[in-house]
């Protein structure tokens, strides 16, 4: 009996997302371990709309969490960026402030521009992180108890990953 072509379709689009979702937690162990001996992570610079990146990407993690989220900006950023290094940082941020905060509050993400720098934000609502706990947030491995307690899956590089690449 012959395939259905269309569960065969279905079928390798699966595997081929499973593939790159595999291939990014690769590339992000090996950043991760990059970080951890001191290196420092490689950025590709090039024209791009910050503010036009963002809406794209809460639009995609809309499709996963809901319409949880709400960007605030004054206009359209221009500059030159690492497209997926800034993605990166907005994903991983965007993705702890739902893991971690009020499921009945919006996450919120605020642009802002300034002749001197781009300021990101995000900002979730529930429990605040403890002072101690703070000092350890970007350090590689390391969890907050909350976290580790709450059930809450992860490998702990995440953070160290937005921190080498903001510093990068």
């Amino acid at each position: 009996k012959a395939a259905d072509p269309a569960a065969l379709l279905n079928l390798s689009g699966r595997i081929v997302e499973n593939m790159n979702r595999a291939d990014r937690m690769i590339q992000a162990l090996l950043d991760a371990s990059r970080i951890g001996v001191g290196e420092k992570l490689a950025l590709t610079l090039e024209p791009c709309n910050l503010t036009q990146l963002a809406a794209t990407v809460l639009e995609e993690l809309s499709g996963i969490y809901g319409n949880r989220f709400r960007l605030e900006f004054a206009g359209d950023i221009e500059g030159l960026w690492d497209i997926h290094a800034v993605r990166r940082i907005l994903e991983n941020l965007v993705m702890n402030a739902v893991k971690y905060g009020a499921e009945d509050r919006a996450v919120e993400i605020f642009l802002r521009e300034n002749p001197e720098c781009v300021t990101m934000a995000i900002h979730n609502w529930g429990k605040a992180i403890d002072e101690e706990e703070q000092k350890m947030l970007f350090q590689l491995h390391r969890r907050t108890k909350s976290a580790e307690k709450g059930g809450q899956r992860g490998w702990g590089i995440g953070l160290t990953i937005v921190k080498g690449l903001v510093e990068a």
